[in-house]
């Protein structure tokens, strides 16, 4: 898919196209929705927009997490059972 878009201060026939990747298509369809969900005037509009944006995003996987990215992220969940130290190192 190729969108045009027109280059600024130049010749206004001008335009120049890139390929957006089907995950940057995602971000930008969940953008639209928040922009709608700020414009919505009530609140069952605003939460279906927000609700469409996060479905949208929800559809881009997320990257593998390294085995220290786990590690990190349990500790952090779960503590590590020290006190943290009151002295001045």
């Amino acid at each position: 898919m190729c969108e045009l878009f027109p280059l600024t201060g130049t010749n206004p026939n001008s335009c120049f196209c890139f390929v957006m990747s089907k995950y940057d298509e995602y971000r930008a369809n969940a953008e639209e929705c928040q922009k709608m969900a700020r414009l919505a005037t009530h609140s069952g509009e605003k939460v279906t927009w927000l609700q469409m944006a996060q479905d949208w995003l929800r559809m881009i996987p997320r990257p593998a997490q390294s085995a220290s990215d786990r590690f990190d992220a349990a500790e952090r969940k779960r503590g590590t059972g020290q006190t943290r130290s009151q002295a001045e190192h």
